[in-house]
């Protein structure tokens, strides 16, 4: 017959356990109890941190006007992108125009000029409605789609070796639908053009 050991016979875990709960009694001073004052409101600091945005959320078009002409300086509704096929990058430097056909049209011309990386973002235009505004009027009427026209003076990217001394294209636009990037792909004696993301 076994029998429990004596406490002079306990397992060292025990033993252990049992030399450190007296070693440390708990305090027989009562729970702190609650303080009846009002909690500070959580600080509004200006000073970003890494949960706040440093800078405002992009907007479809702000425009700031300067010489007559206002400059879109956010993406626009419509935008572009050409890339040279004779090299795989991306062509500077090419003036572009896009303008309103119907039912409006058809409009001065909204120009750009491809940046570095091929893309015209945002447009110039004259005084007058902006892109964005031409895309809310038009988005109020439900079963009218408009037709714009893109014109790429390509003739001076090639510097005259080309087939085309300009591109033209004319596409079909749902102003419900958002926005529209139209890239082409250049070469100087072919073209492609589709409707991007």
């Amino acid at each position: 017959m076994s029998f429990p050991p004596s406490s002079r016979e306990r397992d060292p875990i025990s033993s252990n356990l049992l030399e450190k709960s007296l070693s440390h009694p708990a305090s027989s001073s009562p729970p702190p109890q609650p303080q009846d004052t009002e909690l500070a409101p959580p600080s509004l600091s200006s000073e970003p941190t890494s949960t706040q945005p440093t800078s405002p959320p992009p907007t479809l078009s702000s425009s700031a006007s300067a010489g007559g002409k206002t400059t879109h300086q956010t993406h626009d509704p419509i935008s572009t992108h050409v890339l040279d096929l004779t090299t795989g990058r991306p062509a500077p430097n090419i003036p572009v125009s896009l303008y309103l056909l119907t039912d409006y049209g058809p409009s001065v011309p909204f120009t750009g000029l491809t940046d570095p990386n091929g893309r015209v973002s945002s447009w110039t235009a004259p005084d007058g409605p902006s892109l964005r505004e031409i895309f809310i009027n038009n988005a109020e009427q439900l079963d009218k789609k408009m037709v714009w026209g893109l014109k790429f003076e390509t003739g001076k990217y090639w510097g005259g070796e080309t087939l085309f001394p300009e591109v033209e294209i004319r596409f079909f636009v749902d102003a419900r639908e958002g926005r529209y990037h139209v890239p082409m792909l250049l070469g100087p004696w072919s073209y492609t053009v589709y409707r991007g993301s």
